[in-house]
């Protein structure tokens, strides 16, 4: 009864990685990228994702609005 349990959760365990293995290569084959670009606030070097930062008028990268306001150029 045991053995089956176990051969139960190992078939689970196999297909849930085949399952997400194969969406993770029809993404790439799709052309469809997951990874996006990384940038760093000037203000506490710290890495966030480019589609959440804020980019002041001189192309400056900024974590959140509070930066942004006390940064003062160089």
């Amino acid at each position: 009864m045991k053995l089956l349990l176990w051969l139960a959760i190992g078939l689970v365990v196999v297909g849930l990685w085949r399952s997400k293995k194969s969406h993770v290569e029809a993404g790439i084959a799709s052309g469809k990228s997951t990874v996006e670009p990384m940038v760093r606030c000037v203000q506490c070097e710290v890495y966030l994702p480019a589609s959440e930062a804020i980019v002041n008028s001189s192309g400056d990268v900024f974590c959140g609005e509070e930066h942004r306001s006390r940064h003062s150029p160089a």
